[in-house]
């Protein structure tokens, strides 16, 4: 599988714009492939690069209960319309 450059450096934290020059560079921790004017991440690669190479680690992050907090799960929204009510 292979994900986007963007996607790629927000789940390790990189800025849009630093991460890109870095990928230039060839100076990210992952690989990165370079598709005409795009650049492509291996998904296998971002995710030794995270740790995440076992077959053990990927299969309990597949098995978490749902709403559970992942290393990839962003921040919680509440729903807007709860929002400044009170019980």
């Amino acid at each position: 599988m292979i994900t986007d450059l963007p996607t790629a450096l927000e789940i390790v934290g990189f800025g849009q714009t630093a991460g890109y020059l870095a990928a230039k560079r060839g100076e990210l921790p992952f690989p990165v492939l370079r598709l005409g004017r795009k650049y492509k991440v291996p998904v296998e690669g971002l995710l030794k690069a995270l740790g995440l190479e076992s077959d053990d680690q990927l299969d309990s992050m597949k098995k978490a209960p749902a709403g559970a907090r992942t290393p990839f799960s962003r921040g919680h929204h509440p729903n807007p319309q709860q929002i400044g009510r009170t019980k």
